[in-house]
């Protein structure tokens, strides 16, 4: 057995469910899930339509690299996103379809990380998704966590590694909108983070899923290529970005997602691509090229979840420690008692389900970033969202 998977954390889930049934298989029966970002919104129909014209492509192999059409259509929407020069993203060269960003952001570790006693790192914020460090892990590198401290002005605490330590980190993860805040990034922090990249030559791993969940009276968050076109950076030189349609068209298990930049970079995990088997059926691909056109769908769901913010902002407003989130569908609540032991009596006494923030962190330079913080996804309809909120602060009330 490979002695690393080991070193592996338990997943948050299966700690939850832990935590609130005594076993990792215990029966969870919640009134309402807080704890999964798993988007609710409408399937667009021109989506299934597609599905099923094409159902007859499963008789066929699909490739790794993906259908031009697909790699075409996702080049478009970047380059229209992010104000690229319509010549700079070559969907020959810059771009690989996934299977979900979960897929790709674990294999690029796999494929890219090279063993090095004098750079053993890979870089990641605290809290984080998980994967970052299980790529990290299985890779065979140590993961090096960056705390965020939850604030604006402090988001981009890079003085934390010294810059020695900076010298040994290969890859770094970063996260805009972040999961679980929902923080995103400025034209500063991606100056800061490339900066090092470019002092310490260090692959830049944007994870952006979250991209398009912002309010509809906030600008579009900043991604990695915006930063690359305003700075002149044609190649995007150590620069990966991610993105997926399951949240931005609510598609989560359509597993299909976009792996793009650059071109060295992006070659070599083609290659690593076509052995480990994870080409998305070409149904998939047909129905995934269609949905990175549509505009419409994507600004119904953006809708959808500012009505829920809305709600949360007169419900929860007056709370002490909360702050709306700038992009995402997370509420990341700092509450005044200790997170795991409020889930669990929240969870008893309503059966409602919220994450502990403890189960998104690591504690590093003697801190958790997490503690005393939950995550609440607000990816339920609205009247279920009113319905929990109200519970959750009837319940801080009394605690």
């Amino acid at each position: 057995m490979n002695n690393r998977i080991q070193k592996l954390y338990e997943y948050p889930f299966s700690r939850l469910r832990r935590l609130i049934c005594g076993t990792e298989t215990g029966s969870l029966k919640p009134e309402i899930d807080f704890s999964i970002g798993e988007p609710k919104t409408k399937r667009p129909k021109f989506v299934e339509k597609i599905l099923k014209d094409n159902l007859a492509d499963i008789s066929r192999y699909p490739s790794a690299r993906g259908i031009p059409e697909l790699r075409f259509s996702i080049s478009n929407w970047a380059t229209q996103r992010y104000g690229l020069d319509k010549c700079y993203l070559d969907p020959e060269k810059h771009i690989l379809p996934a299977s979900g960003t979960r897929e790709s952001l674990f294999g690029i570790s796999q494929a890219l990380y090279e063993t090095n006693s004098l750079k053993p790192y890979i870089g990641m914020p605290n809290p984080f998704y998980q994967i970052y460090e299980g790529a990290a892990t299985l890779a065979g590198a140590t993961p090096k966590y960056i705390n965020q401290l939850n604030s604006k002005d402090a988001h981009l605490k890079l003085d934390q590694i010294h810059p020695n330590e900076w010298a040994k980190i290969q890859l770094i993860y970063i996260c805009t909108p972040a999961n679980p805040s929902g923080e995103t990034y400025s034209l500063k922090d991606f100056d800061l983070i490339m900066q090092k990249s470019k002092d310490h030559n260090i692959i830049v791993i944007s994870d952006e899923c979250y991209s398009e969940i912002y309010r509809p009276s906030s600008k579009p968050p900043i991604g990695l290529f915006e930063w690359c076109e305003k700075n002149g950076e044609k190649k995007f030189s150590n620069c990966i970005v991610m993105n997926s349609l399951s949240k931005r068209s609510g598609l989560p298990g359509l597993r299909s997602g976009f792996i793009a930049g650059d071109e060295i970079l992006i070659s070599a995990f083609s290659q690593y691509r076509s052995y480990q088997g994870v080409a998305m059926p070409l149904h998939v691909q047909k129905a995934s090229a269609a949905a990175w056109e549509d505009e419409k769908h994507v600004s119904q769901n953006r809708n959808y979840y500012t009505k829920n913010f809305r709600a949360a902002n007169e419900i929860l407003g007056d709370l002490p420690f909360y702050t709306e989130s700038e992009a995402g569908f997370f509420i990341w609540l700092k509450i005044p008692v200790c997170d795991r032991k409020f889930a669990k009596k929240l969870y008893d006494t309503h059966k409602i389900l919220v994450m502990p923030g403890t189960f998104l962190a690591r504690e590093s330079s003697d801190v958790n970033p997490g503690l005393n913080y939950i995550r609440i996804a607000l990816v339920h309809d609205l009247e279920i969202c009113i319905q929990g909120l109200k519970k959750i602060k009837q319940y801080l009330a009394k605690n």
